[in-house]
């Protein structure tokens, strides 16, 4: 099945191990963005990846904001050229890449009021849904917001998918790599298609 000429594939690598017939064997991690959608399949048995590839969606204009319409047609597009993405798989994990979100400190986080910090820091967030993910290495929490009904829309197809922000393993990778180097003062520039992220470790812990 062809896909529309603004989705294009950016890489494609497949190893022969790979068994399309026997998808719950393997564990499913997809970055969804506004510029496009990437997708890794691992094999738990062989500690290996046996499927990477990722697509990009020329119609991107540089807006970080994720639109549901936009996520679940380019999702159909993966989709028509790998049907086997509509098996059940092992686990499923999502990871949405928005340019807005905020850190909250765990002593300051309230299930009651979490929403409410969120609206507070961004304006115009009319038809979305604010969620959050603990940092496992750290005594924040990542709280961010993608279009209402997408997180439904995309259980529908994986029941038991698990739902992050993008930065979550950039955040986890960074701390765990650095809290204990004796450094001071550490920082990372990381570089998107139209956005950045800084992150400044200091005394072993995350100030920025």
């Amino acid at each position: 099945m062809s896909i529309p000429e603004q989705f294009y594939q950016v890489l494609s690598i497949a190893d022969q191990s790979f068994d399309q017939q026997q998808t719950e064997r393997y564990r499913l991690s997809v970055r969804i963005a506004a510029d496009g959608i990437s997708f890794c399949i691992a094999d738990p048995d062989r500690n290996t990846y046996t499927q990477l590839a990722s697509y990009e969606n020329s119609a991107f204009r540089g807006g970080r904001r994720l639109e549901k319409d936009v996520v679940e047609e380019m999702f159909e597009n993966v989709v028509s050229l790998y049907p086997w993405l509509k098996g059940d798989f092992a686990s499923v994990n999502i990871l949405f890449e928005d340019s807005r979100y905020t850190l909250l400190p765990i002593p300051l986080f309230d299930l009651n009021s979490y929403q409410s910090v969120y609206k507070y820091n961004f304006t115009n967030t009319t038809g979305e849904e604010v969620f959050y993910n603990a940092v496992p290495v750290s005594d924040v929490v990542l709280i961010y917001g993608i279009p209402s009904g997408l997180v439904d829309s995309l259980k529908k197809r994986y029941p038991n998918a698990r739902f992050f922000h993008g930065n979550i393993p950039l955040l986890t990778t960074f701390i765990n790599k650095y809290r204990n180097a004796g450094n001071q003062g550490l920082l990372l520039a990381n570089f998107r298609n139209g956005a950045m992220d800084i992150l400044i470790l200091n005394e072993r812990k995350l100030k920025l």
